[in-house]
């Protein structure tokens, strides 16, 4: 005894050929094909020459690229950090006394106290406002005031490590310091740590 199967429906039965056409371009752009699978990766150029996508020569390239991506970053990062330790050696710098040859180590973890609440005044300001608007004003500022003294403190507990002020050779390099970022490690440098009491 012989069943008759029932046919499926066509979707695209009853459609003219310009419907059926413009329905799989849309989809082509999108990025899958009327199958549901996904579009073909575009093929690399090397020098007039187009690379299969999947080749080795065209994989040694992507990597390339990725690399030349992660490099740009790291050397990003490493001049952020270069300014960052500038702008904190111009305040240190700022703040040494004229005619002072060096410090002691209780001077040089005050100027560090100092250092990280250099901010207090403009914190005790935004908090006063608050008070007398009844609501937070400059929460964002606030933020990253408090922000900033928790990692520096942080980092201070840690080991404060900047130019060794005890030394006369370093005061005096950094007095005739001119704000060069190059010339930062030619200092000798020192931890410090909050004394304990």
């Amino acid at each position: 005894m012989l069943r008759r199967t029932q046919q499926q429906p066509n979707p695209t039965m009853g459609k003219s050929k310009v419907s059926q056409n413009q329905n799989q371009t849309s989809q082509h752009k999108l990025g899958t094909t009327t199958a549901g699978k996904p579009a073909k990766k575009k093929p690399m150029k090397l020098g007039g020459k187009v690379l299969h996508p999947n080749s080795r020569k065209a994989a040694r390239m992507q990597r390339g690229f990725l690399r030349d991506d992660k490099m740009a970053v790291q050397k990003n990062d490493a001049k952020t950090k270069k300014v960052r330790a500038g702008t904190r050696l111009a305040w240190f710098k700022e703040q040494l006394v004229e005619g002072r040859t060096e410090y002691t180590y209780d001077e040089v973890v005050v100027l560090i106290q100092g250092y990280i609440n250099r901010y207090a005044d403009e914190l005790e300001g935004i908090k006063a406002e608050c008070k007398r608007h009844g609501h937070r004003t400059k929460a964002s500022r606030q933020d990253l005031i408090v922000r900033t003294q928790t990692t520096e403190n942080a980092e201070f507990k840690g080991g404060w490590v900047m130019p060794d002020l005890r030394r006369a050779k370093v005061v005096k390099a950094l007095q005739n310091w001119n704000y060069e970022l190059n010339l930062l490690p030619s200092m000798a440098t020192n931890a410090f740590k909050p004394q304990s009491e």
